[in-house]
């Protein structure tokens, strides 16, 4: 799987983790863990591929409230 689908699939995972607005560090491990799991990217390499997700997932809400 290459990284921007990566990170988009993470987005996702950022996206439904917010849905009750307590986005929390158990959140951020349970998304990790995933991402491990379909990907073969070490850890470093997966927290900024979380890093990256939740700047997009940011940027789709901005998105959204201008609509």
């Amino acid at each position: 799987m290459n990284e921007k689908n990566l990170i988009l699939i993470c987005a996702l995972f950022v996206h439904a983790a917010k849905m009750d607005e307590n986005y929390a560090d158990k959140e951020k491990l349970i998304i990790l863990k995933a991402l491990s799991e379909i990907s073969n990217k070490n850890e470093n390499d997966l927290k900024i591929v979380l890093t990256e997700a939740e700047k997009k997932e940011n940027q789709s809400n901005q998105i959204l409230e201008f609509t």
